[in-house]
């Protein structure tokens, strides 16, 4: 069902998500996502894939977070410099009479 809030299915369920770019140097690519995978894990995160180019410039990794069910997912951008992250929450169900995008 689409709204001028967002979208919600028919039976009110939704998730947030968001997106964001991460400056880095390319010489520091691999060891930011090392950084980034170091701080995840320690948060309890769990990675679902991992992969990487020969060369080491385009790197992939996939988590969740498997306590509150998020989703992330981090990738290089094509230039090499920056780090596209994207983070979704699991899908919630609003309680009876509760209608999320018009609350």
């Amino acid at each position: 069902m689409h709204r001028p809030g967002g979208e919600t299915a028919d039976d009110g369920r939704w998730y947030l998500s968001s997106g964001f770019t991460v400056t880095v140097t390319a010489d520091d690519l691999a060891a930011a996502f090392d950084r980034i995978k170091a701080a995840l894990t320690a948060q309890g995160w769990e990675f679902t894939s991992q992969s990487s180019f020969a060369d080491g410039t385009r790197i992939q990794l996939d988590a969740r977070q498997p306590t509150i069910g998020h989703t992330a997912s981090l990738t290089t951008t094509k230039s090499g410099t920056q780090i596209a992250v994207f983070l979704s929450s699991r899908c919630a169900m609003p309680a009876p009479g509760e209608d999320p995008a018009e609350d």
